[in-house]
């Protein structure tokens, strides 16, 4: 058993009620009861990874959820047929992993609203503002777009596989950001 299983066993034991001992290969634990426990219970366990054979296996094996990062939709439907066989290899129905994907987010309710956050986000990292060549530079798997264009992309990756996402808005002080995607595109998707 490589080292980290016997890690996410460790985890799971350690979240458990009372002491909890562990003997592997890498890893030993005695009476581990440590404090505070998590409020939920069971408190899901998820393995971020890029889609790796080693990590998709032990996902598979022992993950409530399988994370992994700026993914394209061709990228997340190829991610999500190999979880699927590894489940199956595992003996683990696939539809058990949920397949989430944590990227980039640049949403605008409309291109001059997108354009002024790309501006204000690429003064913030000290890129010199210019709103345009900022979005010129983003990766592929970025949301990025109006809310019309932010829920295509989001339909294409559910449709790949994906079941859930997490956002990176770096404009942390942009409040209105948020509530738009609360008020516009989750409704959507």
């Amino acid at each position: 058993m490589e080292a980290l299983e016997e890690q996410m066993q460790i985890v799971r034991g350690h979240w458990g009620e009372g002491p909890f001992d562990f003997d592997g290969k890498h890893c030993s634990a005695r009476e581990l009861d440590a404090r505070p426990k998590p409020v939920q219970q069971p408190l899901p366990l998820i393995l971020g990874a890029k889609g790796g054979p080693r990590s998709l296996r032990i996902g598979a094996r022992w993950a409530d959820e399988y994370n992994t990062v700026m993914a394209t939709a061709e990228e997340v439907a190829d991610i999500r047929k190999r979880l699927d066989e590894a489940c199956e290899k595992e003996g683990r129905d696939p539809a058990t992993l949920p397949l989430s994907m944590m990227t980039g987010w640049l949403v605008g309710a409309d291109r001059d609203d997108l354009l002024d956050r790309a501006s204000r986000l690429s003064e913030w990292k000290g890129e010199g503002g210019d709103g345009e060549a900022f979005i010129a530079g983003l990766r592929e798997s970025t949301i990025l777009g109006t809310v019309e264009e932010a829920v295509e992309q989001l339909q294409e990756l559910e449709a790949a596989g994906l079941n859930r996402i997490m956002g990176q808005h770096l404009l942390h002080r942009d409040l209105e950001a948020v509530a738009l995607m609360g008020r516009e595109v989750a409704p959507r998707v």
